[in-house]
């Protein structure tokens, strides 16, 4: 079985998240997901890493972090 959902709704939550966590772009919002370890790097079958868009350096520190979630709970 597959789920299938649509770009728009992906968009909208994307957009959800972004608003929620005060990131600024979806770079701050992935590097936020690694960060508290809510995304990790996708591995070809084989188990290498998947070398695709940005997988091969590890992301850089940004000038300004998103919001905890505890934070964004509060709010």
């Amino acid at each position: 079985m597959e789920l299938h959902i649509s770009t728009s709704t992906v968009e909208f939550h994307l957009a959800h998240l972004i608003t929620k966590l005060a990131a600024r772009n979806r770079v701050e919002l992935t590097l936020w997901a690694y960060e508290t370890k809510r995304a990790r790097q996708l591995r070809t079958p084989n188990g290498t890493p998947h070398e695709g868009r940005s997988s091969s350096s590890a992301p850089g520190p940004s000038r300004r972090r998103p919001a905890s979630a505890s934070t964004c709970a509060r709010r």
